[in-house]
């Protein structure tokens, strides 16, 4: 059976694999709803697919992005610190990111949830939109996850490093 890690980098790698597509169909869905346009026959609800596709982008996106280390750091004045002192600052980066991805995850559920419970519906197509927080909630769980089995051991091997010297 594979361990935790191995599933987590394959779902990671799945869900980025169908932010990329979904990304690919909104650029034709933009693409062709431009072209309708000149021809008078614009496609209704474009502006709230776009919107729906966006949050699975990002939501879908951000487990593999964390994984991979793709998003923005400032590295400037890390590398003239000394290597306790980097380890001991990505430590504790891990550990906030794992805190605010935690209350990101626990407060889309609860929006999810009194949006199911109302009846929320987008306002052109009818859409419920409480689904896409769930999908929110649960990739923001993934990172958790991601940050807790890769980058939080990751953070401690040069500090074990430098403490067995």
């Amino acid at each position: 059976m594979p361990s935790l890690g191995k599933i987590v980098i394959w779902l990671s790698e799945k869900l980025n694999w169908l932010a990329g597509w979904t990304l690919v169909i909104m650029m034709l869905l933009v693409c062709t709803n431009i072209v309708s346009r000149l021809f008078g026959r614009p496609i209704m609800g474009t502006v709230e697919m776009i919107e729906i596709m966006m949050v699975v982008v990002v939501a879908f996106s951000l487990p593999y992005g964390s994984l991979t280390k793709s998003h923005i750091a400032v590295d400037f004045v890390m590398r003239k610190l000394n290597q306790r002192i980097q380890a001991a600052i990505d430590f504790i980066t891990v550990l906030v990111s794992i805190g605010l991805f935690g209350l990101v995850a626990w407060r889309c559920a609860k929006l999810a949830l009194r949006l199911w419970q109302m009846g929320e519906l987008s306002l052109t197509l009818w859409i419920p939109l409480f689904p896409l927080l769930y999908v929110a909630s649960f990739n923001c769980i993934l990172v958790c996850v991601v940050l807790i089995l890769i980058e939080l051991p990751a953070s401690l091997s040069p500090w074990r490093k430098s403490w067995i010297r």
